[in-house]
């Protein structure tokens, strides 16, 4: 991990959903910890937490809560949120040894301006924004960047071309596209014109069948 991502947090003992709602009205975010024998209750500083959550990248990123002081290395399980407001209701954490494999997404994100759009108007699609890969907790990648300035217009760069770091195994298939340089709309349009201004049009052979049928024939001499 480049940036460790840590958070301080208090322990508490009392419960249920009156507790709760006391505790958002207060700014603070009831949260959960468990795994590997833990199991421990939490209260979170919402402002705390929503400005170590702008540092992530990803919400499986690794952070170190010292819960007065037991300090455990956890990954995000689950964050609920309100329907209508979308404010954190709860948060689940799992503790995770730094050594163990764990599954986790990780975002991808593109660096320059592929050669397609930049110099024949094409359009760049990300068509995938993250993806799946195996690796020890402690090892998991911010990101994966991907340089798509050498992208020529209809090239498509694929899983199999992503660049991991050592001990990371991407899980997605190899043949998924992540990038697609396509034409723009206009061109192809315009492309469609042209070809159908430029085709033949074909020739009717029925017509033509039955304008010789109708041709009659030449009188025979008479012997």
């Amino acid at each position: 991990m480049e940036n460790e991502l840590k958070m301080s947090c208090a322990v508490r003992t009392a419960g249920g959903s009156s507790v709760a709602r006391r505790m958002r009205a207060q700014g603070e975010v009831p949260a959960v910890v468990y795994g590997h024998g833990k199991h421990i209750n939490i209260t979170l500083n919402l402002h705390d937490f929503s400005q170590l959550m702008k540092k992530m990248h990803s919400e499986h990123a690794i952070l170190t809560l010292d819960a007065e002081g037991e300090v455990v290395n956890v990954l995000i399980k689950e964050i609920q949120r309100h329907r209508a407001t979308h404010n954190i209701q709860h948060v689940d954490f799992v503790v995770v040894d730094l050594d163990e494999i764990v599954t986790v997404s990780v975002p991808i994100i593109t660096l320059g301006d592929a050669d397609g759009v930049k110099n024949f108007g094409g359009i760049m699609e990300l068509t995938l924004r993250e993806v799946e890969v195996q690796c020890k907790a402690g090892n998991i990648p911010d990101d994966i960047r991907v340089d798509v300035t050498p992208l020529k217009l209809h090239e498509v760069l694929r899983v199999a071309d992503l660049k991991v770091p050592e001990g990371v195994t991407v899980l997605a298939d190899p043949e998924t596209a992540v990038v697609v340089i396509s034409s723009s709309a206009a061109e192809d349009s315009a492309a469609s014109e042209t070809a159908a201004e430029g085709a033949e049009e074909p020739e009717v052979i029925t017509a033509r069948k039955k304008e010789e049928e109708a041709e009659p024939e030449a009188p025979k001499g008479k012997k």
